[in-house]
């Protein structure tokens, strides 16, 4: 499991467990519980996406009544879709350690 999928684990409320190493279960987990939080705490939802920088556009769409998607799986992909840009930037961006800053003194 990687560190941006124990992320949005925790994010999530969802304890991540040996068995939770495949993508499509996490995945799954993920959906479900964007599922209750559409029905029971909606506002959480939003500040959590908020946090994620999840796109307000997409969110839209994703939640629009003529959306193909269940909102709850268009929220999950885009979730993982913000997650998968977030490690590209990253790795994008990574900078070099800095040599001999453990003689500084």
């Amino acid at each position: 499991m990687t560190k941006d999928q124990s992320d949005i684990l925790q994010q999530f409320g969802l304890e991540p467990s040996s068995s939770q190493e495949n993508d499509q279960l996490i995945f799954e987990q993920l959906a479900d519980r964007i599922a209750y939080l559409m029905a029971y705490k909606m506002e959480s939802l939003l500040s959590l996406l908020y946090r994620l920088d999840v796109a307000e556009t997409k969110i839209k769409k994703a939640l629009a009544p003529d959306n193909q998607v269940a909102p709850n799986v268009a929220l999950a992909n885009l979730i993982i879709e913000r997650q998968q840009e977030r490690m590209l930037t990253k790795a994008k961006y990574r900078s070099q350690p800095i040599q001999g800053w453990e003689d500084f003194e």
